[in-house]
Formats: structure tokens, C-alpha cells, sequence
């Protein structure tokens, strides 16, 4: 179920708060960044990209540094 509300959330943030995209030639484990709130860059960790592997990537709920 948390999931569920994570995926939800995600969406509606790409709706709402520009993000970076991940370049093409990405390969490997990565963090995407998602968005900033109260001082604090949130990221999503993705994996990926290598031989033909599609990018999977988790809810935004990593703080990866400050804005």
C-alpha cells in the first residue's frame, strides 16, 4: 500500500515540479533528482540502462544533499 501512495505521489510531483531527466547514455545505479522542499534535494534512486535493460526507478524519498 505504501507503494501505492508512493507511485501516486511521484505522479502527481512530475505534474506539478520540473525535474531533471537522466541522460540516455546512463548505465548502472543512479540517483535522479525529483524535486526540492524546505532546504533539502530529494532524489530517486534508478538502475539500469545496460544492455538493453530498461531504467527502473524507486519512489522519491531520498535526500541526496541540500538546495
Amino acid at each position: 500500500m505504501i507503494d501505492v501512495i508512493g507511485r501516486f505521489a511521484d505522479h502527481l510531483l512530475t505534474r506539478l515540479v520540473p525535474r531533471g531527466e537522466a541522460s540516455a547514455s546512463t548505465c548502472g545505479t543512479f540517483y535522479q533528482l525529483c524535486y526540492c522542499s524546505g532546504g533539502l534535494r530529494y532524489s530517486k534512486l534508478c538502475d539500469g540502462g545496460c544492455n538493453g535493460i530498461p531504467v527502473y526507478c524507486y519512489s522519491c524519498t531520498v535526500i541526496t544533499g541540500t538546495c
